[in-house]
């Protein structure tokens, strides 16, 4: 079973083969060589490994002492949109069936996610006809209100969304998306590509210039915290932050891409477990400094319960 980390990993052989060109291709991206990633407070280089997963439960600030996680196989995440980009939202479906992913993702955010600003482009009324994977690529079979309204950007998001969550699955690297039955090429005025599509022809549209993809927002703490996602950040640097519910600063840090400046590389980080008496839920920071006057730019956050 391939994990969101080990999808990642993957994405990272092939970005840094590319590193030429400005695209190249969790999941989610990925699965291969893992990146030289280098830390500084309290971090780490690691091998790409299979991030570990729990149930994420809501509970109150406490202070935690620093445990070891059980891993959960049954978590799964779908790639929903915030802004302009996509987001990565955590689903406990029991399963990394096809259909049960699928079907979860064309449900749209839920309530607390829309709270946060998570959208969806896939228009409201999608449904799945069918799917099925064939060799290395998924084949989607979605009704006609998936092509209906938006524009470009809006037209390869909801491609991107089903793109990114499917290849996540074991073995898929490619999707090709069927209107009511029937093989197109491209949807919306500008014929968007969904035949035979691979996650690093979306990449520049669709991707911010840090994606966090492992973990997700909400995720349970597990220590050691590793953490991952796909770049083109200014000389293949991410940096990051880790503080507690007190604002307390428990690590930080920054790690190495496997590409950057104009090419999309893998970064992951394992960070040494944090020293008891840090009071949850912990926020992870991922972000690059400004060259322009050291402000922290292209700034992703998510809460670790």
């Amino acid at each position: 079973m391939r994990t969101l980390t080990n999808v990642i990993a993957a994405g990272a052989l092939v970005l840094a083969a590319c590193s030429s060109s400005p695209s190249t291709s969790p999941s989610t991206v990925p699965p291969g060589t893992t990146s030289s990633a280098t830390t500084t407070i309290p971090a780490t280089t690691i091998p790409a490994t299979t991030a570990p997963r729990t149930t994420a439960t809501t509970q109150p600030a406490t202070t935690q002492p620093a445990t070891t996680q059980p891993v959960d196989e049954s978590a799964q995440v779908v790639y929903l949109v915030k802004g302009e980009t996509l987001r990565v939202a955590g689903r406990y479906l029991g399963t990394w069936d096809a259909t049960a992913v699928t079907t979860s993702l064309l449900a749209g955010p839920t309530a607390a996610e829309r709270a946060s600003g998570v959208t969806t482009q896939i228009p409201v009324g999608t449904t799945l006809r069918s799917v099925s994977i064939e060799g290395n690529t998924a084949i989607v079979d979605l009704s006609k209100q998936f092509e209906s309204g938006g524009g470009s950007l809006s037209m390869q998001l909801r491609v991107a969304e089903v793109v990114y969550t499917l290849t996540t699955l074991p073995d898929v690297d490619a999707v090709t998306i069927r209107i009511d039955g029937k093989a197109v090429a491209g949807i919306g005025g500008e014929g968007v590509k969904v035949d035979n599509i691979g996650r690093e022809s979306l990449q520049d549209a669709v991707l911010p210039p840090i994606f966090l993809e492992d973990p997700f927002d909400g995720a349970k703490l597990v220590q050691p915290l590793v953490f991952g996602g796909t770049t083109n950040a200014f000389e293949a640097t991410v940096n990051y932050e880790v503080v507690d519910a007190t604002g307390k600063v428990i690590a930080s840090g920054m790690t190495m891409a496997t590409c950057g400046s104009g090419c999309w590389g893998g970064f992951h980080a394992q960070l040494k477990p944090f020293a008891p008496g840090f009071t949850m839920p912990v926020r992870l920071r991922v972000f690059d400094i400004s060259m322009k006057d050291g402000s922290r730019v292209d700034l992703q956050e998510i809460t670790l319960t």
